[in-house]
């Protein structure tokens, strides 16, 4: 529920941020089957997920209340592959700076969660030789900070 919640909303942040872009990026959630020469992917899963136990412990036996408090990762991707390492380059960075800037509007992705903050790892180029292009590629995504409240079961 939270994770896809938050996936989702992070998919929609991006689709609205790259709508006008030239070249549009393909942007979906786990990437496209074909291998499209523009694209930027919400990763389908979360990483790095870390829960603290917030509970409090009740008398009577009734067991404990409380909530989880869940820090994780939502990872991205975007390439593109196009002539010259120069406008590849440019063209990623411009996707992620965009996308930088519509998190930075939303901290709470829509209120979801308690804060959510950009990141990037890693970027790189390679030139392919056999049609003359240049493929950049940037690993970006969102920090996420947020509570998960207690099902109730009967």
């Amino acid at each position: 529920m939270l994770f896809s919640e938050c996936i989702k909303y992070v998919e929609g942040v991006a689709e609205k941020a790259l709508a006008d872009c030239d070249p549009k990026p393909y942007v979906s959630i786990g990437g496209s089957t074909t291998g499209k020469p523009f694209e930027f992917i919400v990763r389908e899963l979360p990483e790095s997920v870390d829960l603290d136990d917030r509970s409090t412990a009740t008398t009577m036996g009734s067991g404990a209340r409380g909530s989880y408090r869940v820090e994780f990762s939502i990872a991205c991707q975007a390439w593109a592959k196009r002539k010259g390492v120069e406008a590849a380059s440019a063209t990623v960075l411009e996707w992620v700076e965009r996308f930088v800037a519509a998190m930075a509007a939303d901290r709470t992705l829509g209120g979801l969660v308690i804060h959510a903050e950009p990141y990037v790892s890693q970027g790189g180029t390679a030139y392919e030789n056999d049609r003359a292009l240049y493929l950049a590629a940037i690993d970006f995504g969102v920090r996420v900070k947020a509570q998960i409240d207690p099902l109730t079961i009967d």
